[in-house]
């Protein structure tokens, strides 16, 4: 695994010249690879195995392995700015996408791309590429701003942001119903045996295969929603990981510090910053909660944990199509792991659902995002390191 340390840069004016060096080099050689890029939402630094997690991601960690992975890779701070600034390589502002998804009445708060930028979508397109999108939009929520409006060819997903996993309900008070679509046409879920992640993954499938038929290469944007709140798991996920966090969020960063610095993210003198102001020690923690954050933890770990099962088999189908090694697979996260105290809050649910199932809607607040983002401090929404800084990792056999 080869580590590059990079300063401050923006999104897409760092992304761009790794994607279409790469078109160049398989170009010379009439062979355009096909190019996947992978986002994760609300995803602290450390979340992953390769950057100092004990979440198991095996898929993720051997792309670091066999690739490199980027230690100082910076976003927005926000989703919607991060995806604006990923798609156009211009900052947010200039995209129209200053803030989230309202229209706040000035061109670079808009709340929806502008027609003065162009997307990787729509650049790729033109360079003979069939140009895929499966999950999460979120720059530009009526549908004359949706993804085929904007260069893709397929699009399946979540138009809006933090939606149930298991339904499309609002997730506030007075607040409609989140918004799916298949291509140009709203789709719905089915009522039952449905997980967003999962779905996402298998419409990614869908489409590398109806890809594989024809000899143009392609672009599949993956953009999961996955660990954003609510925490919502499969119960085998969860099974996995509950009682792993009852020794509390104190002791969970300093082994994450000590794992990352064994793996090189870190180097060897760096410190801990102070617990956030907002977190108690574990140690005075009531006993009679430490079960409820234990299980917050282990939904969140669960979550982490199917995307990166979802991620195995977008490699699986790659190897079986013989693809993978023409195939460029870069991932990345939007911010950093999320603060916001999100506690079953919506008018359809109950107040004793049980978290990670349908019928809760929490989120894993302060303390575990404070260990989310070791060694860093704050969180999404600021623009200290542990609201910006994204793990990173790209992969491309017999170039990178």
């Amino acid at each position: 695994m080869k580590h590059v340390h990079l300063h401050p840069f923006v999104w897409g004016s760092a992304l761009t010249p790794l994607l279409f060096s790469s078109c160049t080099h398989k170009t010379l050689q009439n062979e355009q690879p096909n190019i996947i890029l992978i986002m994760a939402d609300d995803m602290g630094y450390s979340d992953i195995g390769c950057f100092g997690s004990e979440i198991q991601t095996p898929h993720l960690d051997r792309l670091a392995s066999e690739g490199m992975i980027m230690t100082q890779f910076y976003n927005a701070s926000r989703c919607c700015p991060t995806r604006a600034s990923l798609l156009t390589g211009l900052y947010q502002h200039q995209a129209g996408v200053g803030a989230m998804v309202d229209d706040l009445g000035f061109p670079p708060y808009q709340g929806y791309l502008n027609d003065q930028c162009v997307t990787m979508a729509e650049v790729l397109k033109e360079a003979g590429y069939q140009t895929l999108m499966s999950g999460k939009w979120h720059v530009g929520e009526t549908p004359e701003y949706w993804p085929l409006q904007r260069g893709f060819d397929r699009y399946f997903g979540l138009i809006n942001g933090a939606s149930s996993y298991f339904d499309l309900k609002g997730y506030r008070y007075n607040q409609p119903d989140r918004t799916m679509a298949l291509d140009n046409e709203k789709w719905f879920p089915p009522d039952s045996g449905f997980y967003m992640t999962d779905a996402f993954t298998s419409h990614a499938i869908r489409f590398i295969e109806e890809a594989s038929e024809k000899k143009a290469p392609f672009f599949l944007y993956l953009a999961y929603t996955a660990p954003h709140w609510p925490l919502h798991a499969l119960p085998g996920d969860i099974d996995k990981y509950l009682g792993k966090y009852m020794t509390g969020w104190d002791s969970l960063r300093l082994q994450r510090l000590e794992k990352m610095k064994s793996l090189g993210i870190l180097p060897a003198g760096v410190d801990l910053s102070p617990p956030d102001h907002r977190v108690p020690p574990w140690s005075e923690v009531p006993e009679e909660e430490k079960e409820m954050w234990d299980r917050r933890m282990a939904v969140y770990s669960a979550m982490i944990d199917r995307m990166d099962q979802g991620i195995g088999k977008i490699l699986e189908t790659l190897e079986k199509q013989g693809r993978e090694k023409n195939t460029f697979i870069v991932f990345l996260a939007d911010n950093g792991g999320c603060h916001e105290p999100i506690k079953n809050r919506g008018a359809y649910l109950p107040t004793d659902g049980i978290t990670g199932f349908p019928g809760s809607f929490d989120s894993y607040e302060y303390p575990w995002a404070n260990a989310s983002n070791t060694p860093f401090r704050l969180f999404k929404h600021w623009v200290h390191e542990g609201g910006i800084a994204s793990p990173f990792i790209a992969w491309y056999p017999g170039f990178i």
